[in-house]
């Protein structure tokens, strides 16, 4: 009986053992990153995939994906019976040329500035026409999810680098110059 104590201590000890030295390769690799870069990783991934989800910010990323690739979006469409607690379905229907379509398919995944994966796909080349339903996903952790985190350097690295090319393409398109618009000009509606 003692001996099947024994073997239960030490079967404990030895997981205490590989969990106190996970943590401390993690506290090692918190140690060794840029002052910022852990920040900025988790900053992406807050917007990539936030807490939770309004139909605004998607409607906002698939016009600013529209507008940088040149895909035409036409018509929105999204059933209400398929939404889960982490992903969004939307289907859209949109027209353009082979480029920008090209563009559209190589750069829906964060372009947009959110988390974005295709479920379907149907393209029709006679008309240049796209059908594809998509997934936004949100997630909004539980205690066990947060105490489950795992990294490495590598995710963070790859984080921190979306991050940059969102905040690079957010730059950019807050220097447009609104002349660059060929809206028409309209005259003082009351008259005057």
């Amino acid at each position: 009986m003692q001996i099947n104590h024994f073997f239960g201590l030490d079967d404990r000890n030895k997981k205490l053992n590989q969990e106190l030295t996970q943590l401390k390769n993690q506290q090692n690799l918190v140690i060794n990153l840029k002052s910022n870069q852990l920040d900025q990783a988790i900053k992406t991934i807050n917007t990539l995939v936030p807490n939770s989800e309004d139909y605004f910010s998607i409607i906002t990323a698939l016009e600013t994906i529209s507008s940088k690739t040149g895909f035409s979006i036409s018509q929105y469409r999204i059933s209400l019976a398929d939404i889960s607690k982490q992903s969004i379905p939307i289907e859209i229907t949109g027209v353009g040329g082979t480029g920008s379509i090209v563009n559209f398919l190589n750069g829906y995944h964060f372009s947009g500035g959110r988390l974005i994966t295709i479920t379907s796909l149907e393209y029709s080349p006679s008309v240049t026409k796209l059908n594809l339903v998509l997934n936004f996903h949100n997630f909004k952790p539980t205690k066990t999810d947060i105490i489950n985190v795992k990294f490495d350097q590598q995710e963070i690295d790859k984080f921190v680098a979306i991050g940059e090319t969102l905040s690079k393409d957010q730059v950019n398109q807050e220097n447009l110059i609104p002349g660059q618009f060929n809206y028409p000009v309209r005259g003082n509606p009351f008259g005057q």
